[in-house]
């Protein structure tokens, strides 16, 4: 079988070979079976036709007196009296035939074809053998008749072995001619079939090379309904190209973010510079030199946090978990930027004792440093922030919770908080300064979050405030 050839023609070729091996030997038990069903069969006849016989056979003293009783009966002198035997002791029965022997083999009456040998076919003891008398094979069966008139006489019956070979021969004939049919219309059943098996295989080929000719992974997979493993895989490559469509799509997405992301800092430094390159004062430069330090300082918080959100969604091995007491991180945490006081907003801590989990401590101390930023960017004139760490003794889970009465978010944009760059507030200015930071807080925190197996939510009304809850799975839970 060729490398090259396709599937179609090895299932082809396979089943036709398999085809012909099980024909081969279902012929041959079939004449095995056959052989041996007929051979008992003609035993069986020949059984019956000498034990039939042996009726056939009767001691009679008077011959005067039986030949007037019976004319068309044969008698043959034996012993004190004479042998009646019918007129049909001679009929064939299904190619069998009997002949009436003296136990030194003398033939009284009848026909076989087998000659008497007292050396290698004597008479020994009722029994069914094989003989071969020149060149054909006999079944023989010596039967002894019993009684004190019968004493020394012997029935013997043969029959044939060629004419059931014969018989088989015939059936052999017509299998020879019918099976070559019946095998190449199998073959052409099975090609058929098989076109069928690889059909899906076909539009699978045809499929993956339009999405590969055409760029296109929005494409799909369509083998129709089915179970076998040809839809298993069709399905499975479909899953596999919804994957790559959405992360091709999140590529894309990440990519054209960035680009606008920087773009605004870089264009910022780029005006900056063009008013250095006119002729400026002191007082120019040192603005120009904030703003670039400034718009600079943005940037490298972006590159940063970009970094560490592709490694987080690519499950990079940099980030490695230790057990973290995080009571003490979050305290730190907490205490320091309540320092900040961004519109003169006051936070508050309760960080319970003694909770550690499972995971990094730069990235669990980032979730909280987020979700203060955020608290702080969008809260109000002399608003508060408050923040809480327990344990909750009934589910064993570690709860964050990080409380504010700022601005709050509208419901149809709370599904839409954790996504990469996306802001509640557009109208503020970036370039102000009004909004810092890189634009992934949230999202990073959800990733974050992910990471250390934990949910994260959001509830929010606008002008009321938000309270943002992260759950992590305790020592105990892991």
């Amino acid at each position: 079988m060729k490398k090259g050839s396709s599937i179609r023609s090895k299932i082809t070729i396979l089943y036709a070979i398999m085809l012909v091996i099980m024909v081969s030997i279902t012929f041959a038990l079939f004449r095995y079976v056959s052989y041996a069903v007929l051979k008992k069969t003609v035993k069986s006849y020949l059984v019956t036709s000498v034990e039939s016989n042996i009726d056939k056979i009767r001691y009679r003293e008077d011959y005067v007196e039986l030949m007037k009783q019976d004319l068309d009966n044969l008698f043959i002198e034996f012993g004190d009296g004479y042998l009646e035997i019918d007129d049909d002791f001679l009929d064939e029965m299904n190619n069998s035939s009997c002949a009436l022997y003296t136990e030194d083999g003398e033939l009284l009456y009848g026909k076989n074809p087998v000659a008497y040998d007292k050396k290698n076919n004597g008479f020994d003891t009722p029994k069914i053998y094989e003989l071969e008398s020149d060149g054909i094979k006999y079944l023989v069966y010596d039967r002894k008749l019993v009684g004190e008139d019968f004493k020394g006489l012997w029935i013997r019956g043969v029959v044939p072995i060629k004419d059931t070979m014969e018989d088989i021969n015939e059936i052999t004939k017509v299998f020879v001619i019918i099976i070559p049919i019946v095998i190449v219309i199998c073959i052409i059943i099975g090609f058929i079939i098989a076109a069928g098996m690889v059909h899906p295989i076909n539009k699978l080929i045809d499929s993956t090379k339009e999405i590969n000719d055409g760029n296109d992974l929005s494409e799909r997979i369509n083998v129709g309904k089915g179970r076998d493993e040809v839809h298993q895989l069709a399905d499975s490559y479909n899953k596999m190209l919804d994957r790559l469509e959405s992360s091709f799509e999140s590529e894309k997405q990440f990519t054209s973010d960035v680009s606008h992301e920087l773009r605004t800092p870089l264009s910022v430094i780029n005006a900056q510079l063009d008013i250095l390159d006119n002729d400026s004062n002191l007082s120019d430069y040192q603005k120009a030199e904030e703003v670039i330090k400034r718009q600079s300082r943005r940037m490298t918080i972006l590159v940063d946090d970009m970094l560490m959100y592709t490694r987080l969604d690519r499950g990079s091995s940099v980030y490695v978990k230790d057990v973290v007491d995080l009571s003490t991180i979050y305290k730190d945490i907490a205490m320091d930027m309540s320092y900040i006081r961004l519109q003169n907003i006051t936070l508050e801590s309760n960080i319970e004792e003694g909770i550690k989990v499972y995971g990094h401590e730069h990235l669990l101390g980032r979730i909280l440093q987020n979700l203060i930023d955020n608290a702080y960017k969008y809260g109000k004139q002399n608003g508060h922030i408050y923040v809480s760490l327990n344990r909750l003794e009934d589910t064993n889970k570690v709860i964050l919770t990080v409380r504010d009465d700022g601005k709050g978010i509208k419901k149809e944009e709370q599904e839409h908080i954790f996504d990469r760059f996306y802001r509640t507030d557009k109208s503020r200015s970036r370039e102000q300064g009004e909004v810092s930071g890189s634009g992934l807080g949230l999202s990073m925190v959800k990733k974050i979050v992910e990471y250390h197996e934990g949910e994260v939510e959001v509830v929010s009304e606008p002008e009321i405030g938000s309270t943002f809850t992260v759950r992590f799975p305790s020592l105990e839970d892991r």
